[in-house]
């Protein structure tokens, strides 16, 4: 059994190997849909807010290429694969996919002709390894400071119950 993503797996725009389903692929669709370093996923077909999310697969673990999402797999001598995540972030792009996906009922769907339509602008490689090296940064203090702020929240109730059941 090998894992296969699917759109939950990427909700929180990384890989959540915790939210993937199981499957048996043969040899032939293995070599085919497994994911490989740099790859990224992307929710083409999901509710109007959740549009574009995108995800950096950077594991060693298995994980097939499952259905509901695109795979962008980028030439990596030409583009860094976490600069294109990134950019594929950003507001603007998130607006515009917004903005052009086809919308029915709790759904919204991109074609490749809006997705490949996205013009990306292509500093140097380095360039791009150096912007992407700052932005990691900003996110992984974002992540400090969120849990940062749960363990605040966590401490001040648990101060609460102690204060208000028994006294301190």
């Amino acid at each position: 059994m090998v894992p296969i993503s699917r759109i939950e797996t990427i909700s929180e725009g990384v890989i959540d190997f915790s939210r993937v389903k199981y499957v048996t692929p043969t040899l032939r669709d293995r070599q085919k849909y497994q994911l490989q370093s740099g790859d990224i996923l992307f929710s083409h077909i999901n509710s109007p807010e959740h549009i574009g999310k995108t995800a950096l697969f950077r594991s060693s673990k298995p994980l097939i290429h499952g259905i509901n999402l695109l795979l962008l797999r980028v030439n990596q001598q030409v583009c860094h694969p976490e600069y294109l995540n990134f950019y594929l972030k950003s507001f603007a792009v998130r607006a515009r996919f917004r903005t052009r996906c086809k919308k029915a009922v709790n759904q919204a769907s991109l074609n490749q002709e809006d997705i490949l339509s996205l013009d990306v602008p292509l500093p140097t490689l380095p360039d791009e390894k150096r912007i992407a090296g700052i932005l990691e940064n900003v996110e992984r203090l974002r992540a400090q400071q969120r849990e940062a702020e749960r363990q605040a929240e966590h401490l001040f109730q648990t101060l609460l119950h102690r204060a208000f059941s028994s006294g301190l």
